[in-house]
């Protein structure tokens, strides 16, 4: 199983006291780590993240909003499937 998490679903569609693994398609170098690590951490509710450049797995703490995050690591160029 790519991710595990503990979710709380809310009105507004937002989760708590998640932890998730996303992959990420796209990085290829510590540059590209750094820009998918800084696009992750500028979403709201997103409280820590580390990025691997070797297995393209992204492991995001917090309490976000997945589509925003998704939205965010795309904007920045790359591809994210959770």
């Amino acid at each position: 199983m790519l991710y595990s998490f503990i979710k709380t679903y809310s009105h507004n569609n937002k989760f708590t006291n998640m932890t998730k693994k996303y992959s990420v398609k796209g990085m290829n170098c510590p540059h590209c780590q750094a820009a998918v690590t800084k696009s992750i951490a500028s979403v709201a509710g997103v409280t820590q993240v580390d990025v691997n450049l070797t297995t393209g797995i992204a492991t995001v703490e917090g309490n976000y909003n997945e589509k925003d995050l998704m939205d965010a690591v795309r904007h920045a160029g790359f591809d994210i499937a959770d």
